[in-house]
């Protein structure tokens, strides 16, 4: 059984602005939050939705983690810190462009592996594979 379940792409823009003003409250007041962290459990239903593993949220991270590793090198042999921090900056506008793109993308219609489709309009309840969603996806094929 799926423990995040599924959020349509309403739903998931509303998170998404939620945390962006969250996020820039408290870069205002110099307050230090795991953006990644919030990213990625926003991401992971949505990533459900389109049936895809959460995993690839755990590969953004990953990556982020090598671009700070692979930059590093050059900062230091160039005497310039500034480098892992451009390196850092671009990934991050990257990854949104990503995480806007994954907002964009339809989500399956009916019963996927990670739960029933979520209705249209915003709603904060996740959809997740119930028994019952189970058997009708079982009795579909």
């Amino acid at each position: 059984m799926n423990r995040y379940g599924r959020i349509n792409r309403a739903t998931y823009f509303l998170c998404l602005a939620i945390l962006t003003v969250i996020w820039g409250l408290a870069s205002v007041y110099k307050v230090r939050i795991p953006g990644e962290i919030l990213v990625a459990l926003v991401a992971i239903p949505r990533l459900h939705d389109i049936g895809k593993s959460a995993w690839w949220a755990g590969g953004a991270l990953l990556l982020e983690v090598a671009v700070v590793f692979i930059a590093l090198p050059f900062a230091i042999s160039a005497k310039q810190p500034q480098i892992v921090s451009i390196a850092g900056g671009l990934l991050v506008v990257a990854l949104w462009g990503v995480m806007i793109l994954l907002g964009c993308i339809r989500g399956n219609d009916g019963v996927n592996k990670y739960g029933a489709a979520p209705p249209r309009g915003v709603s904060f309840k996740t959809y997740r594979m119930t028994k019952s969603a189970a058997e009708a996806e079982a009795e579909a094929f």
